[in-house]
């Protein structure tokens, strides 16, 4: 019978360059998940409370000029009139109000998330009027108010259905955007869903069977997207197609979410709605580590650098400096390099028929 060995002699009497690779192999190994971890765990550096006393603080999103929009939904006590959308200022950690129910072009703000979209479009999911907005030139224009079923099949076009109350939201690189639609509000009776706004301004509905869809984020790439199913205590995951549409529905974490975020590197930021605090997971589904809050958190968002994490709790807004998040391929000459050396000396060892 014939089987492939290594020849010893290579390895024992070909001095250290024989060696090398091997070693090489586990300092590459240790240096590549040790990098990876680092980008998260220096994330200890502390929590800061930059702006208090909201009456009930959500949806942050980078507007991309310097500032962080959020919500406060409960102004004055009374939760049936979505107060202020306000503007954090990372220069000076100033606020300012940018609408809100005093404001003459709007009656009421009526946000719970808010998205910046590829064009850098501000994009409302606007729950207590039912619809999916935009704020541009200082005007709130209505995107959606209904997805109507489907023809095909011999079977006309349905009648087209209202939503429940658009809730958290997030745009992807083609200039469409994906909303969640729970019923959290109550008076409907239309299934809980996921939808996507195209860029062709059409409303297809790509998920459903999730109870209290709510927080959603992409990844960097753009491949997977995550779903908070609240009322379930579990996140999922679903690769996205070209079209928008969704497929290959997984488990991602079991864990009550409010709303979410990723970092550069795919690690995914979820609210803890049964702690205080924030839950980190890589991309596999993985816990890292948590980030104590004060307060009970609803949501979050990265400022542009992807390296200071902003959290609104229900009364203040947050900071958390996110250390050693490299940039998009930083470093990957090095990785390739070092996989290289390793891939050919171990794999390229010369062997013998015995």
């Amino acid at each position: 019978m014939q089987k492939l060995v290594f020849r010893n002699s290579e390895c024992v009497e070909g001095g250290v360059m024989n060696v090398l690779p091997y070693l090489m192999t586990v300092i590459f190994s240790f240096f590549f998940v040790g990098h990876a971890s680092a980008a998260v765990v220096a994330a200890g550096g502390g929590v800061e409370k930059v702006a208090p006393g909201f009456g009930f603080a959500e949806g942050p999103v980078a507007d991309g000029e310097g500032g962080i929009l959020f919500v406060d939904i409960n102004r004055g006590g009374t939760r049936a009139r979505p107060g202020r959308i306000l503007r954090f200022d990372t220069s000076d950690d100033s606020v300012s109000v940018l609408y809100n129910s005093e404001n003459t072009i709007l009656n009421d703000a009526g946000a719970i998330g808010i998205d910046r979209m590829a064009d850098g479009t501000i994009v409302l999911a606007r729950g207590d009027f039912r619809t999916l907005s935009k704020f541009e030139g200082g005007v709130i224009t209505t995107l959606a108010e209904h997805w109507t079923p489907p023809g095909g099949g011999g079977r006309a076009q349905g009648t087209p259905q209202i939503f429940n109350g658009p809730n958290d939201l997030v745009g992807d690189s083609l200039g469409g955007v994906y909303f969640t639609d729970p019923n959290f509000l109550g008076g409907t009776t239309v299934a809980e869903a996921v939808y996507y706004y195209s860029p062709e301004g059409e409303v297809l509905r790509v998920a459903s069977g999730l109870n209290g869809p709510n927080g959603i984020g992409l990844s960097p790439d753009g491949g997977t997207i995550y779903i908070a199913a609240t009322r379930e205590s579990k996140v999922y995951s679903y690769d996205v197609l070209s079209n928008g549409e969704l497929e290959n529905k997984r488990l991602f974490a079991e864990t009550r979410t409010d709303g979410m975020t990723l970092d550069l590197l795919g690690n995914v930021y979820l609210t803890d709605t049964s702690a205080s605090g924030v839950r980190v997971f890589n991309s596999a589904g993985a816990a890292l580590f948590t980030i104590d809050v004060p307060e009970h958190s609803t949501n979050l968002a990265f400022a542009d650098d992807g390296r200071t994490l902003y959290i609104t709790g229900l009364n203040n807004l947050y900071r958390v400096p996110i250390l050693n998040i490299p940039e998009p391929g930083s470093g990957m000459v090095l990785y390739v390099f070092l996989g290289l050396f390793c891939f050919v000396g171990l794999f390229g060892r010369r062997v013998r028929r015995v």
